[in-house]
């Protein structure tokens, strides 16, 4: 598992990144692998790229 911090994540993924608060709410609600610790969201570098994108698989 590689944690990286979501808003350096965001800046590596997306040409024109989200609104901080967006990320935020996908880190809250399970849509993103995230954890947060000591206040801070963290993506699951590692869990994001096995994930197929798709619910069914």
């Amino acid at each position: 598992m590689k944690l990286v911090p979501l808003i350096k994540w965001a800046k590596e993924i997306f040409e024109v990144v989200p609104h901080t608060r967006t990320l935020q709410k996908w880190c809250a609600n399970g849509d993103l692998p995230a954890r947060k610790i000591g206040g801070v969201w963290y993506i699951d570098k590692d869990a994001f790229e096995n994930s197929t994108g798709n619910d069914l698989a």
